[in-house]
């Protein structure tokens, strides 16, 4: 019996404990806020504040490709220009694709997750920001206990946060403790994010970005084709990269990812519709803007030109037509990696990622490049090599240049020549390499590229050449005729195409000089199948290292009819000097001029006499 008694002794004090508790809890608090909205005032102010500052954070992670604290930085290269940010607007947006300076594949997408942590972290130290002191002042007697601990869960159009930090208030008698904050922000960050990663993926399975460049690529350069004429083909380097910048531009603008957001003006415009597995209500808009980073590499090339030579006008051949005389095949093969800027928008919010875009030789990367990465060691990173380097012209005079170091098929920025006590002078460092160039560039002046002494610290005397751009004139051409010519010498070599092209740069040198003409005429060529092949740089680590691939292709060629043949030329020997380009401000090329050929022997002897002539230059 009196074991049952203590047991219902507890019991009883176990029961009025709880009581306590209950009636404290709702007297002091529920009542407090109940009876006295001043108090729900602070609680409301500081719910506003959490709001406030959770769109703050959505509006910075959507700018920022999802990310409030960014990823660790990754510099680019000059192999490889990407760092893992692309600067949008002064904005540093992690990329969510791209290849790192040192030829690494990486992904950086941040998952659901990891941003709600980020979220979490943000408002952590942001919720101490919003200031009490106004209650303070008013009489408010606030007590916040400890550090706040954050929850943040991101759904599709709201954003729930949860701040773990007690506030005890007191103000005109009344008290309440409030242990949580819960705030429900009204946003369509989760929207966003979802469709932006379906977009993502949809990339990386389909390549659809690569697929709409190599369109591009295909309808605005010079790719694979053939031409029936006797004159060589020439394109400026420089000037299809416009071409193709100004095309992807306008092409990548235009992409829809399939929605209800946008109306197609015509049927054909379906083309550049993309359907990512659902149709979206969110706005989507792709940007690409040539000033962004990129890189745009095409062989062959040289000094800037690329040139697909005619097959059949070399002297001497016999049986021309058998070989197919005056067509000009071609066939280039390009690099293209470019940034994409992905935005994704609804209600004025936005979420933006980047991603880069490869074409590597002609063709879009493969999709499991990701899972394979193969490491591309970038030889400008190990700069160990001590080396001055001094920087002149022809008559020995300092003039200041830009000095690059080639190894293999990398180049590296070593830096500039700067003027110092009357000499022009760069003491740098450069990676060791057998058989490695200094690359010398100035304003006015040929490049050069001198061979290192060796793999230990040196001293170098580089020498520039100045450049002399002066008009070109082929005499007794009229309208309608044409003339390719020629300069080449064992540093320096230079065409024209004539009248296009009536300037012409030339340096002091001794050169063979080479001039065909051509004019409108008529010769049939037979039909016939013939192969074209030509060294690339091999794809991969390879590649780097100075290892070539040999690609060929075949040709189909019609039986056709030439309405431009060479009716004339020769070849000679030009020496100049420095002096004698200073005075001249024209260069006169002339050559012989035969009868116009009218059937394929008559055009083989034209061949044969061009061989054996003589063209002649001169300055004036």
């Amino acid at each position: 019996m009196q074991r049952k008694g203590q047991v219902t002794l507890f019991i009883i004090i176990a029961i009025i404990i709880v009581a306590a508790a209950l009636f404290s809890y709702f007297f002091f608090v529920k009542r407090a806020i109940l009876i006295s909205p001043k108090l729900q005032s602070v609680e409301r102010y500081f719910i506003d504040c959490i709001n406030e500052q959770v769109k703050d954070a959505s509006r910075l992670a959507g700018l920022q490709g999802g990310y409030l604290e960014l990823p660790d930085f990754e510099p680019g290269s000059e192999y490889l220009p990407f760092s893992s940010r692309l600067n949008f607007l002064g904005i540093e947006v992690p990329y969510w694709f791209y290849v790192s300076g040192n030829g690494l594949v990486r992904v950086q997408r941040p998952g659901l997750a990891e941003i709600e942590r980020q979220f979490a972290d943000y408002l952590k130290e942001r919720v101490k920001e919003c200031e009490l002191e106004s209650f303070i002042e008013q009489g408010y007697k606030i007590e916040i206990i400890g550090e706040p601990d954050v929850f943040v869960d991101i759904r599709q159009s709201y954003i729930e946060s949860t701040v773990s930090w007690p506030f005890v208030i007191e103000f005109g008698g009344d008290v309440v403790r409030i242990e949580e904050h819960k705030v429900r922000t009204e946003s369509s960050f989760g929207a966003l994010y979802d469709t932006a990663s379906m977009i993502f993926e949809a990339e990386q399975e389909k390549l659809f970005l690569e697929n709409y460049a190599l369109d591009v690529l295909r309808l605005y350069a010079p790719v694979s084709g053939i031409e029936i004429t006797c004159a060589p083909k020439t394109w400026l380097k420089s000037e299809v990269a416009n071409e193709i910048n100004s095309a992807l531009e306008g092409n990548i603008g235009a992409i829809k990812v399939l929605g209800n957001y946008y109306n197609l003006a015509r049927p054909e415009n379906r083309y550049f519709e993309v359907d990512i597995g659902k149709r979206v209500s969110e706005d989507v808009n792709f940007l690409y803007s040539r000033d962004m980073n990129h890189v745009f590499e095409v062989w062959p090339t040289e000094n800037g030109v690329m040139r697909a030579d005619p097959i059949g006008n070399q002297p001497g051949l016999e049986m021309l037509g058998a070989i197919g005389l005056c067509y000009v095949p071609y066939h280039f093969v390009y690099d293209l990696k470019f940034p994409v800027l992905v935005q994704v928008s609804k209600d004025g919010e936005i979420l933006q990622f980047p991603v880069v875009v490869i074409i590597d030789k002609n063709a879009a990367r493969s999709v499991s490049e990701v899972e394979t990465e193969e490491l591309v060691f970038n030889l400008c990173e190990h700069k160990t090599q001590r080396v001055t380097i001094f920087s002149y012209d022809e008559s020995a005079r300092p003039i200041e240049a830009d000095i690059g170091y080639k190894c293999f098929n990398q180049v590296c920025n070593i830096g500039k020549t700067r003027m110092t006590e009357g000499k022009a002078v760069l003491d740098a460092h450069i990676p060791q390499c057998y058989n490695g160039f200094i690359i010398s560039r100035a304003d006015g002046y040929a490049t050069t590229k001198t061979l290192a002494p060796g793999i230990g610290p040196f001293i170098a005397n580089v020498f520039l050449k100045p450049e002399h751009e002066l008009d070109i004139e082929v005499k007794g051409l009229v309208s309608g005729e044409h003339a390719t010519i020629t300069f080449s010498s064992e540093d320096y070599s230079t065409s024209v195409y004539y009248p296009e092209q009536k300037q012409i740069k030339l340096v002091e040198g001794n050169y063979n000089v080479s001039v065909y003409l051509f004019k409108e005429s008529s010769v049939t060529l037979e039909a016939q199948r013939t192969e074209k092949c030509f060294d690339v740089p091999a794809p991969g680590i390879k590649g780097i290292f100075g290892a070539m691939q040999e690609q060929c292709f075949e040709i189909d060629i019609p039986q056709d009819t030439l309405t431009n043949v060479v009716y004339g030329g020769g070849i000679g020997e030009f020496s100049v000097t420095e002096a004698e380009l200073s005075r001249a401000s024209r260069v006169s090329v002339s050559a012989p001029m035969y009868d116009t050929p009218k059937n394929l022997l008559e055009l083989g002897d034209v061949y044969e006499l061009i061989g054996v002539s003589r063209a002649e230059v001169s300055l004036s």
